[in-house]
């Protein structure tokens, strides 16, 4: 229990002793943080502003029956990878693109210190992914006007038999299976010819064109907090390491 005792009394008198440090050099200390905070002021007065540009851009959509779902043309996930890799902040260049999907809505921001070249930046972008994205639409219309077409030619074909045995009926040549076989082809591609009538694509929108905000001091509190916590907290370091030399080279010399 006396080892115990002794060994917090002197937990105690250390703590104490290197409170009593840092009381008799506060003065350094605020010094050293008044540095740092006068250092991150002059930067922020001296960096420039950073300028936002938005815009907003949704793929082509289209709602398939099929599967009972809306469907995304473009693949959009894929064209938010390339741009990130290609426009992104990790390639370290000036202005940079931040992206990102809701849906089938592709949210873009360009940060840059000059406003029209970041404003700029961001329009090549998205008038670059409407072009895309309008190839994919184009060729999605082509392929439903192809089955169109090829669905009405085979009603009409249809339709076509069954007048021509109706004709024959009065001749004595009626086919009885022959005529509900073909009323339920007809039906059949009547209820597709529909379907691909309702399952129209949406052309590509840009819902928001490229928009320039108001250039600000981003940051601004970050730096004027993070300048206050190393200045301090260095000032401690400082203090308590000059404490800590001087008593080692006073015990060498004792």
């Amino acid at each position: 229990m006396k080892t115990e005792e002794c060994q917090q009394k002197k937990t105690s008198q250390g703590a104490y002793n290197l409170l009593s440090v840092v009381r008799q050099a506060k003065w350094l200390i605020l010094i050293i943080t008044f540095i740092c905070l006068a250092g991150s002021l002059a930067y922020i007065q001296t960096r420039k502003p950073v300028y936002v540009s938005e815009a907003a851009f949704q793929f082509c959509e289209y709602n398939d029956t099929g599967v009972g779902r809306q469907l995304t043309l473009g693949n959009p996930e894929a064209v938010l990878v390339d741009l990130t890799n290609k426009f992104g902040p990790k390639t370290q260049q000036s202005p940079y693109l931040v992206v990102q999907m809701e849906k089938s809505t592709l949210k873009m921001r360009a940060y840059g210190t000059d406003p029209a070249e970041t404003k700029k930046f961001l329009e090549g972008i998205v008038s670059r992914t409407e072009q895309d994205n309008a190839k994919h639409y184009n060729a999605m219309v082509r392929k439903q006007d192809e089955l169109m077409a090829s669905l009405k030619s085979q009603r009409q074909s249809i339709v076509d038999a069954l007048t021509n045995l109706n004709s024959k009926a009065g001749d004595g040549l009626y086919d009885g299976i022959s005529v509900p076989l073909l009323m339920r082809l007809q039906y059949d591609l009547d209820q597709r010819i529909y379907l691909t009538e309702f399952n129209v694509v949406k052309p590509p929108l840009i819902v928001q064109p490229p928009t320039l905000l108001q250039g600000s001091q981003a940051g601004r509190l970050y730096f004027i907090v993070l300048s206050i916590l190393v200045g301090f907290g260095g000032g401690i370091t400082l203090v308590l390491a000059r404490n800590y030399f001087r008593n080692l080279s006073g015990h060498r010399q004792a």
